[in-house]
């Protein structure tokens, strides 16, 4: 295994792992030709509010949330975007996304680890999620051969807002960062060939209104999408060309 010597100064307290690593097997890299994103899901962590929430405040709290994190066309611009990047860098011919979520043997597997969507999570286009770490060696290999690929891959985002500054009244600045994990896993290995641990992205400033510290404006799907984004073209500096 090749490991890239760029290591990035990480905030240990947001995440589980303290550090940003980047490996892949260059080897096993060059023989992939096809890929299929298997597992795909997006936590946005929201502050929590300063004070109590008068009853109006709350259901708009509510609507927004929903507005953002259960409107699939953000993750499916998203899924878009790295699939693009798949292609155009690594070479690889990416699966269409309904030539997986309608495979009635991937449905299978999906149906029997699927969990409703947490709070806070990003609808998912429905593939796998958390859920994929469950999957054992041997149902990860049964992927590969259901879906006739050479590799199948898991992509997750973790997008955290931090407050710059306050300006007027309701309206706040913030900056949204993007932290991605992807791992990518073939034939007959039992480790991933390509893995992006807490990859973290530079951080995309907006103007949103806010109440109480919690962000409502429809600026914020924009900007998650965006910090996403950002991410997913620095990480792919970290990795080969084709």
């Amino acid at each position: 295994m090749i490991k890239v010597s760029h290591f990035y100064l990480c905030l240990g307290l947001l995440l589980l792992s303290s550090c940003t690593t980047t490996t892949y097997d260059k080897t096993h890299l060059e023989a992939i030709r096809s890929v299929a994103i298997v597992a795909m899901d997006g936590y946005f962590e929201q502050p929590e509010p300063d004070g109590p929430l008068p009853y109006e405040i709350f259901l708009e709290i509510k609507r927004a949330i929903a507005n953002y994190k259960g409107d699939p066309t953000n993750t499916a611009k998203i899924y878009k975007i790295l699939s693009q990047k798949l292609e155009e860098q690594m070479g690889w011919n990416i699966l269409p996304l309904s030539n997986v979520a309608e495979n009635d043997q991937y449905r299978t597997i999906y149906d029997n680890y699927h969990v409703p969507m947490q709070p806070n999570y990003m609808k998912s286009l429905n593939l796998l999620g958390l859920e994929f770490d469950r999957l054992s060696y041997a149902e990860r290999q049964q992927l590969l051969d259901i879906l006739g690929v050479d590799g199948i891959l898991l992509f997750r985002m973790e997008v955290t807002p931090n407050t710059v500054m306050q300006v007027i009244n309701e309206y706040e600045k913030v900056e949204y960062v993007a932290r991605l994990n992807m791992r990518l896993y073939t034939r007959n290995q039992e480790q991933p060939i390509l893995h992006l641990n807490n990859f973290r992205g530079p951080g995309n400033k907006v103007m949103v209104k806010s109440w109480f510290g919690i962000s409502l404006d429809e600026p914020v799907a924009a900007a998650i999408v965006t910090a996403v984004t950002s991410a997913i073209e620095k990480a792919f500096t970290e990795l080969p060309a084709h």
